[in-house]
């Protein structure tokens, strides 16, 4: 099937941009709320919450906790055999009553500071999962750029594809890959192999290449057989478009042990876009090339 070429800007994404930014916000929320906590367990510290800080707490509050039981014992003691003994001016009853009203007291007071500590332990886990899921995304980013910038470090065809299979196997941990370009003629022929096989990968007879090119769109699919599942797949395929105009297809495959996930699908999607475009420069480099010689050539 003859695929129709079509003229238009590139639209250039970052994959990694917009999970990263939700999760600066929520740490930022997460912060705010873990001082509002340190608050109300009654921590005052200049330096970020640490485990320690909080069963220094606790220790504080038990300390306070065996003052009072002391003190309370003492009180007890002093109203039943003291007052007893003696003419006390205070009222045995009435020392008994302020006593148990102190001790309820305290065990509120000890309660709603180890729901303050507790809410602590739970936060100092959350900030520090969120922390390590940031500097994930923001290792994928810098392997991403990285990647970006090596597909743009050449004008030659040939060194831009397999800068492009290399780097893409990279981001992805894909076991092999493949590109097909669009031709004048409106086929799409291979133009780069990277793995054991050179033919394309088919899905019920029809070549995934051919059907990604026509959708326009990543695809990832369960490769020749196996139960289908949106969100994971032996197969990736993904457009090399340049605007509305299709330059071509990557193909990539995965082992059965580690198949592609929807994050693999939009970090190729987002690569795909900084591909076309080296692809561009690329065939651009080619016509000047050809023009120059053209020119120099005697008529």
């Amino acid at each position: 099937m003859v695929l129709a070429l079509k003229e238009g800007p590139p639209n250039l994404r970052y994959p990694q941009r917009k999970e990263i930014h939700p999760m600066t916000v929520a740490l930022v929320d997460l912060r705010d709320e873990i001082r509002r906590e340190e608050v109300g367990a009654g921590l005052s510290t200049e330096r970020p919450l640490t485990r320690a800080d909080i069963d220094r707490r606790r220790r504080q509050i038990a300390q306070v906790g065996l003052v009072v039981f002391f003190g309370i014992v003492i009180t007890t003691l002093h109203a039943n055999v003291w007052g007893d003994a003696h003419n006390s001016m205070i009222d045995p009853n009435l020392l008994r009553a302020a006593t148990i009203t102190a001790a309820g007291g305290f065990i509120a007071y000890v309660a709603e500071k180890e729901r303050h500590l507790r809410r602590l332990v739970y936060l100092e886990g959350e900030e520090r999962a969120v922390q390590l899921a940031i500097a994930d995304k923001l290792l994928e980013a810098a392997a991403f750029a990285d990647a970006s910038r090596s597909v743009h470090g050449s004008l030659v065809l040939e060194r831009v594809l397999q800068q492009t299979l290399d780097r893409v196997r990279d981001l992805v941990s894909a076991e092999t890959a493949s590109i097909r370009l669009l031709s004048a003629d409106g086929q799409l022929r291979v133009a780069a192999v990277h793995g054991p096989s050179g033919t394309p990968v088919q899905l019920g007879g029809v070549a995934l290449a051919t059907r990604v090119g026509l959708a326009q769109e990543p695809m990832l699919l369960p490769g020749v057989s196996g139960r289908h599942d949106p969100n994971q797949g032996l197969v990736l395929g993904a457009p090399l478009m340049l605007g509305d105009q299709l330059l071509g297809v990557i193909q990539l495959g995965a082992s059965p042990d580690e198949p592609f996930t929807a994050v693999d699908l939009e970090i190729v999607a987002g690569f795909t876009d900084r591909v076309a475009l080296a692809l561009n420069h690329s065939r651009l480099y080619e016509d000047a090339l050809v023009a120059l010689d053209t020119a120099r050539t005697p008529a």
